[in-house]
């Protein structure tokens, strides 16, 4: 390894770090449950390339909720998941299996989902399955046109 490429990567987990550090001390530093949510959220957003929204799904008992989301636009697609019982949140849930979707207007899978979503003015979706001390869930993160 050259000292050159060595410095870079030195540089980069360096970046890297104080990248993670920035992280942890905004999530620890807003409050409440609810205040680290919405913050989750807007990083998400605000670091994910091509991600415009996202959002939190919990299975609560036989109840879905939307705790945390950072436009309607995300809780409204989740309770027509909800309601019509088909979508890549679901599918995320039922599945253990990380979602995604490139085009929503074409995907077969979820042919209501995939109108209502190109309807609201979102092309494309991740939805990475969540699970942890007995909790269910999923992070979706939605792309725009």
């Amino acid at each position: 390894m050259s000292e050159t490429s060595a410095t870079t990567e030195g540089d980069s987990v360096s970046a890297l770090s104080v990248d993670f550090s920035h992280t942890a001390r905004a999530l620890f530093s807003v409050g409440s449950v609810d205040d680290t949510l919405a913050r989750v959220l807007d990083l998400a957003v605000a670091t994910i390339e091509g991600c415009d929204l996202a959002g939190l799904l919990l299975v609560d008992g036989d109840q879905l909720t939307t705790p945390a989301h950072t436009d309607i636009v995300v809780a409204d697609l989740n309770a027509f998941q909800y309601r019509g019982g088909e979508g890549p949140c679901l599918d995320a849930i039922r599945e253990n299996l990380i979602i995604y979707a490139d085009d929503l207007a074409d995907d077969v899978r979820w042919p209501r989902f995939g109108a209502e979503a190109t309807d609201r003015g979102v092309r494309s979706l991740l939805a990475l399955p969540l699970f942890a001390d007995g909790s269910i869930g999923v992070l979706s993160l939605y792309a725009h046109f």
